[in-house]
């Protein structure tokens, strides 16, 4: 009953903010306020924290609540002076679309259950600790802007927890979100978790929905058939493992994930948005809750829409469509750049950390690149939950039927032609990662083939559902034909057979697909495989450690294993936020180096003592994970496990044991008889400048 409540306060929070500055654009349409509603609450809630930091405030739920007042108000007022439309240009449906919609609406709302589901048994529940590296920074930064109120970009991620500098500008637009909803829930793992769920579960369906029916109505579909249709990409979409279970899965790669996940609501708001004040307004605000999200969001979106307006230039008046589109969305970016210019100035600083990543797989043949294209392969590491190498195959069935379908039809080109150029890059990268053309667009994301590859399930369930709905279409129009039937009956038919080929797939393949998908989940939460980062010991020495730790004092750490929960869970200011440390702060890596050598070394003696590191945490089994990235290479081999100046700790004797669990141990620092060694003379090898950029 918990999570239940949880998940309703994080969909509130995730939808309510976006659909108020909807409504108080005056938009009428269903689809945008299912479409972009979220990232719209993102930049809110990201504006927000800049005005707070601004005027000295704390950003939590009462400013938020309040900008979103302020918001309503203006709407009210911008409806009351509006001139008001005549009901006698009312729409009005006829019974067989209002009967389609609804069987739309069942089919996304069972797929969100579906996910919901799959999900949460994964987890065994929102309180779990989830262990996948990235989720390191995203439950610190959750807990960070919970605790303190700080959410600007130039706020974020703060190497010293103690005094909230220097920064490490972090995109947070997520995290603002998960804060408040952690707020309400009293634990910031808790909110996280939360709004994961939401993203996965309720925000990517309904995009792929909205992507869907416009799909189909660009294809003149009637209004029934493309909600069905956009149902049939609901139940597809929630069973893929691209990109919301593999993303969460290979690296907890949430941001990215949920930029992803609001990608086809918001490319259906700017093929579809009118060159108008509101339209634009909305728009911009959109793609700047997805930059605020995560930066890539930029690409993901650019890249798709100039492809979609590419491939809608072969139909009729195809020229003017594309010439339009430039004017409109031309003027969405420049709304959406001003408003992302703050988080953007302070992100981009560190772009080179980003562009230079080297890819994580090696080189492919062009035939085992194009297979992965179209066979929807399971993709991670060796050893993982899923069945390495092996494909979605009723996908790869849906997926190409969905070609010939429509290139039989001629329509939808801009969907084709979208899908088709990501599907280039991929091979493109897959045959020279990180070298070829295609690293201009691979390098901002990391060169991972994974964040890449994910592109193209963007728009497989709209081709998979568009398949289903235009062959059916065909077979309906044979139905006339028969003694017994009358012609109108061709559209109920068509409605009826749809939906029933939906619930075939979500009763037959959709079960499978889930529980490959709910062991993915647990592998990171509940029953985490293959290798542990947060175990129930490290558990029992944050239970130990936090109360004893003075006010002042810090905990030197090693981010690769539990300690940074000792912060999450309890708000003890750990050295190390980043498992290689902060580049940012010299200090942090300079001693997960060199701590064990401070009795030779004066310059790390005085960081302990300037710093008040009263106790140090240490896990003898960590994760191996890669080195790239390091601040100034300071790791002198690829993988990286245990930090070199966290072993053999119990031959210092100013360093004594003070708890042990297991593999973990906490150990107590003599400050004072660290400073008694700086009064004789130092010995040694030189002592380095931890200070310095070494």
């Amino acid at each position: 009953m918990e999570s239940l409540w949880v998940l309703a306060v994080a969909t509130l929070v995730l939808f309510a903010p976006g659909a108020i500055v909807l409504l108080a654009a005056r938009v009428r349409r269903v689809s945008w306020f299912a479409g972009v509603a979220p990232p719209i609450s993102c930049v809110i809630a990201s504006v927000t924290a800049m005005g707070c930091a601004l005027i000295g405030v704390p950003f939590g739920p009462g400013p938020l609540g309040l900008v979103v007042g302020l918001v309503a108000l203006i709407g009210v007022v911008v409806w009351w002076r509006s001139p008001r439309r005549s009901s006698t240009g009312h729409l009005r449906r006829r019974p067989v679309e209002v009967v389609g919609a609804a069987c739309g609406v069942v089919l996304v709302a069972a797929a969100i259950a579906a996910g919901m589901r799959s999900w949460l048994a994964g987890m065994g529940s929102l309180r779990t600790v989830p262990q996948e590296h990235d989720m390191v920074v995203h439950t610190m930064l959750t807990a960070f802007i919970e605790r303190t109120g700080r959410g600007a970009p130039w706020q974020l991620l703060p190497a010293d927890l103690l005094t909230g500098s220097p920064a490490q500008p972090y995109p947070a637009g997520l995290h603002l979100l998960s804060a408040t909803v952690a707020r309400f829930a009293g634990d910031a793992v808790v909110g996280l978790n939360a709004v994961a769920v939401v993203v996965c579960a309720v925000v990517w369906p309904v995009s792929v929905a909205t992507l869907t029916v416009l799909a189909a109505r660009r294809a003149r579909m009637g209004f029934g058939l493309a909600m069905v249709a956009g149902g049939m990409a609901a139940v597809v979409a929630i069973g893929l493992q691209q990109p919301m279970f593999l993303l969460n899965h290979v690296g907890g790669m949430l941001p990215n994930a949920t930029a992803l996940a609001m990608a086809p609501g918001i490319l259906t708001v700017l093929v579809t948005m009118r060159r108008a004040v509101a339209p634009v307004l909305v728009a911009g605000l959109a793609c700047a809750g997805a930059v605020a999200v995560h930066p890539s969001a930029g690409v993901t979106v650019g890249v798709s829409v100039v492809a979609w307006c590419a491939g809608e230039s072969f139909v009729r008046g195809g020229a003017s469509f594309a010439l339009d589109r430039v004017r409109a969305v031309g003027a969405a970016v420049v709304v959406a750049g001003v408003l992302s210019l703050p988080g953007l100035a302070a992100v981009l600083s560190q772009r080179a950390t980003v562009t230079t990543f080297p890819p994580e797989k090696p080189a492919e043949s062009v035939t085992q690149a194009v297979g992965r294209v179209f066979a929807v392969p399971y993709d991670g590491f060796p050893g993982d939950a899923v069945p390495f190498g092996t494909g979605q195959f009723a996908v790869m069935l849906l997926l190409l039927a969905g070609l010939v379908a429509i290139l039989v039809r001629g329509a939808p080109w801009g969907l084709v032609t979208t899908w088709g150029v990501w599907a280039v890059v991929v091979v493109a990268m897959y045959v020279s990662p990180g070298r070829g053309w295609e690293a201009g667009i691979t390098r901002y994301f990391y060169n991972a083939t994974f964040r890449i590859s994910s592109h193209l399930n963007l728009f497989v369930p709209v081709i998979a559902a568009l398949g289903v709905v235009f062959t059916a279409a065909v077979v309906v129009r044979r139905l006339p034909r028969l003694p017994l039937l009358r012609p109108s009956a061709g559209r109920w038919a068509a409605v009826a057979l749809v939906t029933a080929l939906a619930a075939v797939y979500a009763t037959t393949v959709l079960p499978g697909y889930l529980r490959i998908a709910q062991s993915t989940v647990a592998s990171r939460f509940s029953s985490p495989t293959p290798y542990v980062r947060v175990s129930p010991d490290d558990l029992a020495a944050i239970r130990w450690l936090a109360p004893r730790v003075l006010p002042g004092q810090r905990v030197l750490n090693s981010a690769n294993d539990g300690s940074t929960y000792l912060y999450v869970l309890g708000g003890v200011p750990v050295v190390n936020v980043l498992t290689l440390g902060a580049a940012a702060w010299p200090p942090s890596y300079a001693l997960l180096e060199d701590f064990n050598r401070y009795r030779t070394e004066r310059d790390i003696r005085r960081v302990l003592t300037d710093l008040e590191i009263a106790w140090v945490y240490v896990d003898t089994k960590t994760p191996t994970i890669s080195s790239a990235g390091a601040p100034d290479n300071w790791v002198s081999a690829p993988p990286y496990g245990l930090a070199p100046g966290l072993l053999n700790l119990e031959t210092l004797p100013e360093v004594r044991p003070a708890f042990r669990s297991g593999t973990v141990a906490v150990y107590s620092v003599d400050l004072n008889a660290i400073r008694a060694l700086d009064a004789g003379p130092p010995a040694g090898r030189p002592p380095v400048d931890v200070n310095s950029t070494r």
